[in-house]
């Protein structure tokens, strides 16, 4: 494997890769119908993005959210950023499903001011929602969502 969208097109249920718990919890919330982002909000939200800064005021708690969406969109489809990380996780990513996860969660925990561990189950969902669409139509999509948001302001 020596490409992101090589890493991303495997067939694999990213949650699997998460400690029981966290697997257990998530689960749980995708069987009442709630989709992957709905669930990483709620799992943000539940558990501590309040401590991040400077993302906590109650009116925004989907605003950490959105940072750490437009920080993975960076990760996976712009080939500017994160690239001595990425370069990495090519060279290492034998290790299997749970270092990919580990590995983007600790490049993007100092961006958005939290920890790894906190955002490491967003990160599987949202690799998830990745797994489902397709990488160039995510990538595609989260375009369309900043150009028309642009357009907003």
């Amino acid at each position: 494997m020596n490409t992101l969208e090589d890493i991303l097109k495997k067939d694999t249920n990213w949650l699997d890769a998460l400690p029981a718990y966290q697997n257990k919890s998530i689960h749980e919330l995708l069987e009442q119908g709630k989709t992957y982002e709905e669930v990483a909000i709620i799992w943000l939200t539940a558990n501590g993005s309040e401590n991040t800064y400077p993302f906590g005021s109650q009116n925004t708690k989907s605003l950490f959210f959105e940072k750490l969406m437009e920080e993975v969109e960076k990760f996976i489809c712009r080939e500017d950023t994160y690239a001595e990380e990425k370069k990495q996780l090519f060279t290492q990513f034998k290790a299997g499903d749970v270092y990919v996860i580990t590995f983007i969660s600790t490049a993007i925990a100092p961006i958005v001011g939290a920890s790894a561990s906190l955002i490491a189950p967003a990160i599987a969902l949202i690799l998830m929602t990745v797994l489902r669409m397709g990488l160039n139509a995510w990538c595609s999509l989260r375009q369309e969502l900043k150009h028309e948001n642009s357009g907003q302001s």
